[in-house]
């Protein structure tokens, strides 16, 4: 990840991950930072998201990258954030789910710093720069580890929590073991 270690990103709190989802439909950019949580996708793979990786269907994405394990992994929707996804998606056939209002692709810089830290603050969320070399508190980063950490309480194997998550470290257990759509949908339908 490029951060040192002891260097540890926070993940949001309960009431955090609370108020975003309350703030769905009224506050600007609410609606992609409950997604970002609830899907574990680091914020580039996201918002670097196209229609086309989206399989209505079976309501999940095929989408990812940085790593071998992340690279085009199945991302099952979460009921919590299904509305939003076929909100974002009606009647689009190509180009990206996550975008600036104009339809054009968002750079992680933009959304950074023109949604999400305006979001947190909008929404009363202490984000100070108290982190090495002056970094924020809370991150886009932050709604990976908030996803890992509501996996914690998920009753299912582990290594489809890691097919999820995309990490390297289950590599050679993902060569010897299967992971199929319904294992991954137990997971994503109990967050």
């Amino acid at each position: 990840c490029g951060r040192k270690a002891g260097d540890r990103r926070s993940e949001l709190s309960q009431e955090h991950v609370r108020l975003i989802r309350d703030a769905v439909g009224k506050k600007k950019w609410a609606d992609y930072a409950y997604c970002l949580i609830y899907t574990g996708f680091r914020p580039n793979e996201m918002l670097s998201l196209d229609v086309t990786q989206y399989d209505r269907e079976n309501r999940c994405f095929i989408g990812g990258g940085k790593t071998d394990a992340g690279t085009n992994r199945i991302i099952t929707i979460s009921p919590k954030i299904q509305p939003i996804i076929d909100k974002l998606t009606d009647g689009k056939t190509s180009g990206p789910i996550f975008c600036r209002n104009d339809g054009t692709a968002m750079t992680g810089k933009c959304f950074r710093e023109e949604c999400f830290y305006p979001l947190l603050d909008g929404l009363g969320i202490d984000n100070p720069k108290d982190g090495p070399n002056g970094a924020r508190r809370y991150t886009p980063y932050s709604c990976r580890h908030t996803f890992a950490t509501l996996l914690k309480s998920v009753n299912a194997p582990d290594e489809d929590k890691l097919e999820l998550m995309g990490h390297t470290s289950a590599e050679m257990l993902r060569h010897y073991q299967h992971v199929n759509l319904d294992d991954l949908r137990n997971i994503t339908d109990q967050i």
